[in-house]
């Protein structure tokens, strides 16, 4: 059993619900393949936080309570949690792919309107969005 180190054969695994699927060898790429063609289009953030928080969680069970909460306070109203709030609202799938591609051009995916980088030649506003075309404080063409 897991707890005492005994080996844990696959058919068990399955039946305790701690794999998604057993198959032979030769179709494990395949299996692969589909769970990662899952998992490809979900939002990356995310992912990457629920593998931290399932790693975390049997070292500090409690502890891991404040980390999400503090990762939603601070991630809620960022990019990818609005494309699948969107996304639902709209009934329609949610495209994560979208923070992948910014992000393969070496471009922010984290905010809405792009990187704060801009600044505006006419009134000096700092901190505008990339993606901006005109100041959002003064109206200038930037």
């Amino acid at each position: 059993m897991v707890m005492v180190g005994e080996e844990i054969d696959a058919r068990t695994a399955l039946d305790w619900g701690l794999v998604n699927e057993v198959v032979p060898y030769e179709e494990l790429d395949e299996a692969v393949d589909r769970v990662c063609k899952k998992l490809i289009n979900k939002m990356p953030d995310c992912l990457r936080y629920t593998k931290i928080q399932c790693n975390f969680w049997g070292d500090l069970a409690w502890t891991t309570l404040a980390h999400a909460r503090d990762w939603l306070t601070l991630h809620y109203a960022t990019a990818e949690p609005l494309e699948g709030f969107r996304a639902f609202l709209e009934k329609r799938p949610a495209d994560f792919m979208k923070f992948r591609r910014l992000q393969a051009e070496g471009r922010a995916y984290e905010y809405l309107w792009g990187a704060p980088v801009k600044t505006c030649p006419n009134c000096g506003q700092r901190f505008l969005p990339e993606e901006f075309d005109f100041c959002g404080k003064c109206g200038a063409k930037l």
